[in-house]
């Protein structure tokens, strides 16, 4: 669902909620919709709030107002995502970052979720170590790397 209106008025009515404005366009403390009638923990919202380094609303005050899972670009991109994703890309030699590659990374990462949980703790080393991998093999097979495998430059 798309809104024209006004952000304050969208918010509690989504589902899922997806946001990389300029922080200067935080949300203020929005009270989600978690205490509808139709509502129930399943369709809580979520609120990845991935500005950097200020999210849109911090993780804490989203769950306060009654998400069910929040996390900002801190956690999700910087200390979740990147450590792996780059590692696998200087590993594999790789020119540029593909979309194979993005998705090779956000699959493992949603892999090594605990049952429940839409991402690992970012402080496991194998989670880092897994994604690097899985963005390597991705690099390799899609063309994206500057030398073949194995080879010197």
């Amino acid at each position: 669902m798309t809104y024209d209106a006004d952000l304050g008025e969208a918010y509690p009515a989504a589902n899922q909620i997806f946001d990389a404005n300029d922080p200067i366009t935080n949300i203020e403390k929005v009270t989600f919709d978690s205490t509808s009638e139709n509502m129930d923990e399943r369709t809580k919202q979520v609120v990845l709030a991935l500005s950097n380094p200020d999210p849109e609303i911090e993780p804490d005050d989203a769950l306060a107002a009654g998400a069910a899972f929040a996390a900002d670009g801190k956690s999700v991109n910087n200390a979740l995502a990147f450590p792996g994703l780059f590692r696998g890309a200087l590993d594999a030699r790789a020119r540029r970052f593909n979309d194979a590659m993005k998705l090779a990374a956000a699959k493992t990462i949603a892999e090594h979720a605990p049952d429940g949980d839409l991402v690992p703790d970012i402080l496991q080393p194998e989670v880092h170590r897994a994604v690097a991998a899985a963005v390597h093999e991705a690099a390799l097979k899609t063309g994206a790397v500057r030398f073949a495998s194995g080879a010197e430059g």
